[in-house]
């Protein structure tokens, strides 16, 4: 063979009918390999903003409003381009952590979610506070920088309500406070993500 056995040879290997299954899988174990090495970047080599909220034994406070014994969400498109609307659920729990899920299409699809695996959820874990009516809510949200990810301080400030959580402002870290104006309805569910999962309460700086 003449010059040397480049990936156009491989392709090249007669196999058949399942040729393109074959090229099907290897693309998914190159999607795995870089979904590893990204996971490992983004937990490996980042910085973390100091929380304002979360500190151990902190007061978490109370309101008969919260409701802990299902999911806050609001329905909502991605993009202009995709006009399905997705659950966007967030839970809280009773120690004050919370978890804001990403885009599920239904709470059939979030329950096998969460039946599959509950210490295994996609999502952003944080803490929150209230103060009468007003809860705040602090996550650390990574955001890449150069080679690194930095992980920034995002608190959000809401209202208390019956069934019903009105978010008022979103304020970064370095950053201008924004208004955002956004209404999330409760509706009662029987499964929740394992909240031994929030990582920040498991971090030894936060402690």
């Amino acid at each position: 063979m003449d010059g040397a056995f480049g990936w156009d040879d491989f392709y090249c290997v007669d196999l058949g009918k399942d040729e393109s299954r074959i090229k099907s899988i290897f693309l998914k174990i190159l999607k795995i390999i870089f979904a590893f090495f990204f996971f490992e970047l983004s937990f490996n080599n980042c910085s973390y903003d100091q929380t304002l909220i979360y500190k151990k034994d902190y007061l978490v406070g109370k309101n008969t409003l919260l409701g802990l014994n299902g999911f806050y969400f609001n329905k909502t498109s991605p993009t202009i381009y995709d006009t399905t609307e997705y659950l966007y659920p967030i839970f809280f729990y009773s120690d004050g952590s919370v978890i804001l899920m990403g885009a599920l299409k239904d709470t059939f699809q979030l329950g096998n979610r969460i039946r599959q695996n509950p210490k295994a959820i996609w999502g952003t874990w944080g803490n929150y506070k209230i103060k009468d009516d007003t809860i705040l809510i602090e996550t650390l949200e990574p955001y890449p920088t150069g080679d690194s990810f930095r992980h920034k301080r995002v608190i959000k400030k809401g209202t208390l309500m019956k069934d019903r959580l009105y978010f008022l402002s979103e304020s970064w870290n370095e950053g201008p406070t924004k208004e955002i104006k956004k209404e999330v309805s409760f509706v009662y569910f029987n499964l929740k993500p394992d909240s031994t999962e929030n990582w920040i309460r498991k971090k030894k700086r936060f402690n």
